[in-house]
């Protein structure tokens, strides 16, 4: 009797240890399965809405990339910044002012590639970045469709967090290179966004 209880708790021993085996292997795998699941959500494309008041005013939306900074938090890497926009709402007299040739503003859209540098300021976020802006415009008198070269230079503040996702000031100075005729401006640009 004694050796069949013997035999009996060298079983269980062995049956306990075979069940931890496999609960820890499990858990090795679920816990793997967590953090890669986790790390692909940390460096998917995210995206933004706003609104910005400048030269050209209007709708923005922005497709950006993040990564993780030493303090564990989730930064912008790059951007695509898209953008419908009036130019000349809020500086068209000082358009008029600046450039000879320019009469009216008209419709824009705006695609530009931003990059953000790693400054770690916490709920700051800088950016630099150049793209084109193609639409109407009145010059000399007669309406027509031209491009610029442009490049932006801003900063972004985290403000407040609603649902989640915080509301962004983003200010910035807005270079335009118009490609059809020779005249340039560079004028300050400031939103409000809402997303990370």
């Amino acid at each position: 009797m004694k050796r069949v209880k013997q035999n009996l708790n060298s079983q269980l021993l062995r049956l306990a240890i075979i069940v931890t085996i496999i609960l820890m292997s499990f858990s090795n795998l679920f816990s793997q399965t967590m953090y890669d699941s986790w790390k692909r959500s940390q460096t998917r494309w995210h995206s933004d809405l706003g609104i910005s008041f400048g030269p050209a005013s209007g709708l923005q939306f922005q497709y950006f990339n993040t990564r993780r900074n030493t303090c564990k938090t989730l930064v912008k890497n790059k951007a695509i910044d898209f953008g419908l926009y009036y130019e000349g709402l809020i500086f068209g007299n000082d358009l008029k002012t600046k450039i000879d040739k320019w009469e009216k503003g008209g419709y824009r859209a705006e695609l530009a590639f931003l990059f953000y540098p790693n400054i770690q300021i916490t709920g700051n976020r800088f950016f630099i970045g150049g793209g084109v802006e193609s639409g109407s415009r009145k010059i000399d008198g007669e309406q027509l469709f031209q491009s610029d070269f442009i490049a932006k230079f801003g900063w972004e503040l985290s403000l407040i967090s609603f649902t989640g996702l915080p509301i962004v000031i983003r200010t910035s100075l807005k270079y335009n290179k118009c490609m059809n005729n020779n005249f340039t401006y560079l004028l300050p640009t400031v939103g409000l966004i809402y997303g990370k």
